[in-house]
């Protein structure tokens, strides 16, 4: 048996003793590393990231030549795990001046909390404590990018609340949308907000980026994109395949401790990858507006 792991008990300790050092946690083939100094978060990696994802990013971002310029050969080597080859892909187009130093603290920012929110779903995992100074290189090199752990952590905690009304539908946000018969598109849905035009707009997106890319492209936080979606998810207009292969090590969102916090009448849809291959795109054309508000 597994043993029992509370990250947000473990996270907020730390915050309060104000310590330096790193922690790092395992879940299966899953690893995290927690950066803290004098209690604050300067950064959170997870073993679980792609090259793909930091385009998207980038994309998300603005930084249009930066993304183009990804060197997404380097994945392929298996020389550094995830989260190594993410932080040094960002450091090679900052050096290579594609990024300022704000747009690379704001990417790297991304991939902190992004990590951060998959640890704290976990509900069994070891860890291990290190203490430690950092470097002055390192000190240095994070300074922008500190920020107080205590409310990030309240932070995750409400957002978890609103994605456990979700779980009958969506286990994780790396599931990808798609959509198996575009007629349906233009039938009205119980609860339905968006216009077929709108719906149609959106699923030109859908050919294997996740639920969490897809929100990025509709500069939407995921949460809300998501409400949008359900409606149609439900009656299964939109159908959900599992994550990628390197998104399904990570865990999915943990079920509530209350029974009284998920959704009534919602129906649980499972992965079905069997009806749609996958069709993964780096590149998606992006959807400048949505005429619905």
């Amino acid at each position: 048996m597994k043993p029992e792991l509370n990250p947000y008990s473990i996270l907020s300790h730390l915050s309060r003793s104000r310590t330096s050092g790193c922690l790092e946690i395992s879940y299966n083939t899953t690893k995290w590393s927690v950066i803290l100094q004098f209690g604050q978060l300067l950064s959170v990696d997870c073993s679980v990231e792609s090259l793909d994802r930091l385009i998207h990013q980038l994309y998300q971002l603005g930084c249009d030549v930066a993304a183009k310029a990804v060197n997404t050969n380097a994945e392929s080597s298996g020389n550094l795990s995830g989260e190594r080859l993410v932080r040094q892909e960002i450091d090679r187009l900052t050096i290579d001046g594609l990024l300022n130093r704000t747009q690379a603290s704001q990417v790297s920012m991304q991939v902190t909390k992004e990590a951060l929110e998959s640890l704290l779903w976990l509900k069994t995992g070891s860890c291990r404590w290190k203490q430690e100074r950092l470097t002055a290189t390192q000190a240095i090199k994070n300074t922008e990018s500190r920020v107080d752990l205590s409310k990030l952590i309240e932070h995750y905690q409400q957002r978890l609340i609103i994605w456990q009304k979700y779980i009958p539908i969506v286990q994780s946000p790396h599931q990808r949308p798609y959509v198996v018969n575009h007629r349906l598109l233009e039938k009205p849905v119980a609860a339905g907000a968006l216009s077929s035009k709108a719906l149609n707009q959106i699923a030109q997106l859908m050919k294997g980026i996740s639920l969490r890319e897809l929100a990025m492209w509709l500069k939407q936080d995921e949460l809300k994109a998501i409400q949008l979606l359900v409606p149609y998810i439900r009656e299964q207009v939109i159908c959900l395949r599992e994550p990628s292969s390197s998104f399904k090590h990570l865990p999915l969102i943990p079920e509530p401790d209350l029974p009284d916090i998920s959704v009534s009448n919602e129906i649980t849809l499972n992965y079905r990858s069997h009806l749609d291959p996958s069709s993964e795109i780096k590149t998606p054309k992006k959807i400048a507006y949505i005429d619905d508000s």
